[in-house]
């Protein structure tokens, strides 16, 4: 039996992984867990918050908004490419980059940020998709589906995967696969001295520092 299976809310060991792949996947578990049950109710939601109270939840601003830009092309390839709904690409996405067990092809990439990029890529390739749109309309077409529809949702008239939803996705994804920790912040404050975060958070080196021109929407770590 996998270990975890029978615990509620607990998702599977990747086993069958390589030594250097043996990075557990249930660092984003509650991550995990609210996909599958957005995934029941047939809607997309924003993961749950992947950091305790007691820790910093920065992450590195540049890696942050490339995260979720990938993010939202890949979106955008499951509906033009499969004919998936945004709701249904959405939900595919989130299995397919934060899986229960490693596909049998990415055992031998190390886990860790090049990895998730590797999901990424394999999702967002035409070639992964057989769908109706992708038998029906030329290259240069769905080519003009595919920048459409990124711009729909660069411009928030998506609603069902909204600027928040996959800001938060990428920061969940961060926190998961960044195991050299080079693109989020580690700090966890005691317990008994919450403070501690308090004070931290105006040292990070991780913090969102905002552009002080006013209407200027640009942000760095």
């Amino acid at each position: 039996d996998t270990p975890g299976a029978d615990t509620p809310g607990a998702p599977a060991v990747e086993a069958a992984a390589p030594a250097e792949n043996t990075h557990s996947e249930t660092q984003a578990s509650s991550e995990a867990v609210s996909h599958k049950a957005a995934a029941a109710e047939g809607v997309a939601t924003a993961p749950e918050p992947a950091v305790a109270p007691t820790q910093c939840p920065n992450v590195d601003v540049r890696t942050h908004e490339e995260i979720a830009t990938r993010l939202v092309r890949c979106v955008a390839a499951g509906k033009v490419y499969r004919s998936l709904s945004v709701e249904d690409s959405v939900q595919a996405l989130h299995k397919a980059v934060l899986p229960t067990s490693a596909p049998r092809d990415e055992r031998s990439i190390p886990f860790g940020m090049k990895l998730l990029h590797a999901r990424m890529d394999k999702f967002q390739s035409k070639k992964t998709f057989g769908g109706i749109l992708a038998n029906t309309f030329s290259h240069d077409q769905l080519a003009l589906k595919l920048e459409a529809l990124v711009r729909d949702m660069e411009e928030e008239a998506v609603p069902e995967f909204a600027r928040a939803t996959r800001l938060a996705l990428a920061a969940t994804l961060i926190r998961h696969y960044d195991v050299e920790r080079a693109a989020h912040c580690s700090f966890n404050s005691p317990p008994s001295a919450p403070e501690e975060l308090e004070r931290h958070a105006h040292e990070c080196i991780y913090r969102p520092v905002h552009c002080p021109n006013k209407g200027c929407p640009a942000a760095m770590s």
